[in-house]
């Protein structure tokens, strides 16, 4: 396991690896935890008949801000893969999978789809 991608190959410049991180990446990491924290219980309590329309107003509410997540998602991605950050990565890889996991969510419930206040559907 020693040719991981994370690793600091031996010819690099581990000063690199070890670069501050900007105030926005921080903020966009912050909101992926906070999503994380909602999405999860969330889908726990799906399992419930009732309680899968939590789930489904949630879903409503991310795609309706989509455009806010994913523009800065792919952005603090493209940020923590260049500087070999994983925690940074897979936090904005998960905040993307989630927006589009609500978009199957909110087209399979057959809501109509509302993106920043344009309705699509």
């Amino acid at each position: 396991m020693s040719n991981v991608f994370w690793a600091a190959s031996p010819d690099e410049d581990v000063e690199d690896v070890r670069y501050p991180r900007p105030w926005w990446v921080t903020v966009v990491v912050g909101l992926d935890l906070l999503l994380l924290l909602l999405i999860i219980p969330a889908g726990m309590l799906s399992l419930f008949p009732f309680a899968f329309l939590i789930y489904i107003y949630l879903a409503q509410i991310l795609v309706w801000m989509s455009p806010i997540l994913v523009i800065p998602n792919l952005m603090a991605f493209g940020w923590g893969f260049r500087r070999k950050r994983a925690g940074v990565a897979a936090l904005t890889a998960l905040g993307v999978a989630f927006t589009a996991v609500s978009f199957v969510v909110v087209l399979l419930w057959q809501a109509p789809l509302v993106i920043l206040g344009l309705n699509l559907g």
